[in-house]
């Protein structure tokens, strides 16, 4: 045998040998792709009628079959996109490239993953998704492609941007009417503090008894006014974004020794008394929402002064375990009739029309007690009698303090 014809024996065992791998990569490839196929038509089945779009890919990312509900809503027939991926027909301008890579890493991983993400139609109309992907592997465990379920939430996202919109909107007319309502404090406020310090001038200059009566109802008209127009602003008053922003820390006798002279003083005009009854156990020195307890309490102050005219009012802050007091404000008034109680915390409304006519008032009182209440989560209770008086109580949290304010 000469040296060529060893040289060829070789060469030609080599090709049959390379002939031979290539034979068995094939038939593993055909076996792979046999499964692939028989497992599709087995996920065919059910994705063949859901609404939701359906892509089945390969490990390239590359489109194997998609179900009539994806050609539905991307006008990309199936066709069209089998050996390609779905980003060659379906992102654009809009589609966030981050988040089409991050699909791609947790592919690579072979992870279930969600994403939202902006696609477009075949001919550029953009709709939005729900991108849910799980990887689907063969009998014996190789991951060979992915399942792609899709959701439309076109429509749930316009009406989630109309709900913001419809936000946006509705806040901007609530601010405007606070600005146009403090606007026009001011422009109520300048002209009556002008009378009431006119007012007080002329009580300076000797007036004769009837000159000083009108003098005093002139005073009492305008405080009445500028209490109005408190109510009214009161009433745009939004909630504090924090809890803790409407904490103070204060001296609370004093607070409430000056907070009572004013009733006091009102109380003993109409011949009645005003007690202040703090329980000793209560510190001096606390921090808490003071400003929204004030005005809850001179709300019930109010009504209370204005519907008792014989009797007396007593105004009591009693310690309510650790971290709370509770407030009563008890009087010896005209009380509340059962049938109305359910309204009385309604703005406007003001019961029996007679009282409306003897007392006066708009029927805001109570609506902001029990607004400025909310802001510390408290309720406001009620006990009352029809003709033998009635008591509003409700709890204010607190935090004891060493320092004095």
């Amino acid at each position: 045998m000469t040296n060529r014809d060893t040289f060829d024996n070789k060469t030609t065992t080599s090709e049959i040998e390379e002939l031979k791998q290539r034979l068995a990569t094939a038939e593993a490839k055909l076996e792979e792709l046999t499964d692939l196929n028989r497992m599709c038509e087995s996920f065919k089945v059910v994705a063949q009628n859901t609404s939701n779009s359906v892509v089945i890919v390969d490990r390239e990312g590359l489109a194997i079959w998609v179900n009539p509900s994806f050609e539905k809503l991307s006008g990309v027939t199936g066709d069209e996109i089998v050996g390609r991926t779905t980003g060659d027909f379906l992102n654009g301008p809009g589609t966030d490239l981050a988040t089409v890579q991050s699909i791609w890493n947790q592919m690579q991983l072979q992870q279930n993953f969600t994403y939202e993400i902006q696609h477009y139609t075949k001919d550029g109309t953009a709709y939005q998704i729900i991108v849910n992907g799980e990887p689907i592997f063969d009998k014996d465990g190789v991951w060979f492609g992915y399942a792609m379920i899709e959701t439309d939430i076109t429509l749930l996202k316009i009406m989630e941007q109309a709900l913001v919109n419809a936000h946006h909107s509705a806040e901007a007319k609530e601010n405007a009417k606070i600005n146009f309502l403090a606007n026009l404090s001011h422009e109520l406020r300048t002209p009556l503090n002008g009378i009431l310090g006119l007012s007080d001038l002329l009580t300076m200059t000797d007036p004769t008894d009837e000159q000083q009566e009108y003098l005093e109802s002139i005073q009492e008209s305008a405080v009445g006014l500028n209490h109005l127009i408190d109510n009214l602003l009161d009433l745009t008053i939004k909630p504090k974004s924090k809890e803790l922003d409407s904490y103070d820390s204060i001296n609370l006798r004093e607070k409430l020794d000056s907070f009572s002279t004013r009733y006091e003083s009102e109380s003993e005009k109409k011949g009645i008394a005003f007690h202040l009854i703090v329980d000793p156990e209560i510190p001096d020195n606390v921090c808490m929402p003071w400003v929204d307890f004030a005005k809850v309490a001179a709300h019930l102050c109010d009504n209370a002064v204005k519907f008792t005219e014989e009797g007396q009012i007593d105004f009591r802050v009693k310690r309510d375990g650790e971290d709370f007091m509770c407030v009563e404000i008890e009087d010896t008034g005209i009380g509340i009739d059962e049938n109305i109680q359910p309204y009385i915390y309604d703005e406007y409304y003001q019961g029996d029309e007679s009282h409306t006519r003897t007392y006066g008032g708009i029927g805001l009182g109570l609506t902001l007690a029990k607004k400025f209440a909310k802001r510390f989560k408290s309720q406001i209770n009620l006990t009352t009698e029809p003709e033998k008086g009635s008591c509003f109580s409700f709890r204010v949290p607190y935090l004891v303090t060493h320092t004095k304010s």
